[in-house]
C-alpha cells in the first residue's frame, strides 16, 4: 500500500514538472507588419541565431531562408515598358508669296506627318509656278529730238510694286500720272521714265509724245504754288 502511495507521489511531480525546450530553439522576432519587411527581419532573426548557437559549440541545422518576392517584383518593375515620348514636329513659317505660301505650307504638313505619321493632312491646292504672270522689261525709246508738250502717248515699262521691280540704268521710278491711287506708296506699280529734268530753269522740252509732269523727288510743287518747278517727261 505504501509503494502505491510513494508510485503516485513521483508520477504527479513528473507530470507537474514544465518540458524541457530542445538545444536549438529560437524566440520568434518582432518585425514591421509589411510583408517583404516582415520575411527578411524573421530570415536575419534565424540566421542571427544560428550563428549564436555555433559559437556555443552546438550544432543546429542551418535555417534556409524564405523567399521575400524581391526578385518577382524587380521582374514586374522591369517588365514595364517606358513611357513613349510625343512626336513633336518643327515649328516652321512661310513667306506670304502666292502662290510659293502654299506649296511651302504643304511642305511643312508633309514633313511632319513623314516624321511623327498619324492622320494624313489635307494639303491645299496650289496653282502650277509656271502659269505666274512673268513680267518682262520694254526698252525705254531714247529721245531723239524735242518738241512742244503734249499729252503722252508712251508706253513705260512698270516698275516697283509687289515685285520690286527695279528700273534699267538713267531711269527712275514713278508714280503713273493716270493712276488716281496712292501709288507706289501702297504697294502699286509705277512706271519707268528717264532721269532727265524738263521744263523750270532749265526750259528742256520733252521729246515728241511725252509730257512733263512734277518730279515727286523735290520739294517744288507746282500744285502747292511752286514755281519754275523741275519735271520729268512721261
Amino acid at each position: 500500500m505504501k509503494s502505491i502511495i510513494a508510485l503516485t507521489f513521483f508520477l504527479s511531480l513528473s507530470l507537474a514538472a514544465p518540458q524541457s525546450v530542445g538545444p536549438c530553439a529560437c524566440t520568434s522576432p518582432i518585425c514591421p507588419l509589411e510583408l517583404i519587411a516582415e520575411c527578411k527581419c524573421k530570415n536575419a532573426a534565424a540566421l542571427a541565431c544560428w550563428e549564436q548557437y555555433s559559437t556555443q559549440g552546438i550544432a543546429c541545422a542551418s535555417p534556409t531562408p524564405t523567399p521575400c518576392g524581391v526578385v518577382a517584383r524587380d521582374t514586374v518593375i522591369s517588365s514595364i515598358p517606358p513611357t513613349a515620348t510625343a512626336c513633336v514636329c518643327e515649328q516652321k513659317a512661310c513667306a506670304q508669296i502666292w502662290p510659293e505660301s502654299c506649296y511651302c505650307e504643304n511642305a511643312i504638313k508633309k514633313d511632319c506627318f513623314d516624321k511623327c505619321g498619324g492622320v494624313e493632312p489635307v494639303y491645299q491646292s496650289c496653282p502650277a509656278l509656271n502659269a505666274r504672270e512673268v513680267p518682262t522689261l520694254t526698252p525705254y525709246p531714247v529721245p531723239t529730238s524735242t518738241s512742244a508738250s503734249v499729252p503722252s502717248t508712251t508706253t513705260h515699262p512698270r516698275c516697283g510694286g509687289l515685285r520690286g521691280t527695279t528700273c534699267p540704268a538713267g531711269y527712275v521710278c514713278i508714280d503713273d500720272p493716270s493712276n488716281t491711287s496712292c501709288g507706289i506708296a501702297c504697294d502699286e506699280p509705277g512706271i519707268c521714265v528717264s532721269d532727265k529734268p524738263c521744263s523750270g530753269f532749265l526750259g528742256a522740252a520733252c521729246p515728241k509724245g511725252q509730257r512733263c509732269v512734277d518730279d515727286p523727288r523735290d520739294s517744288c510743287d507746282p500744285a502747292e504754288g511752286g514755281a519754275d518747278c523741275v519735271g520729268l517727261c512721261v
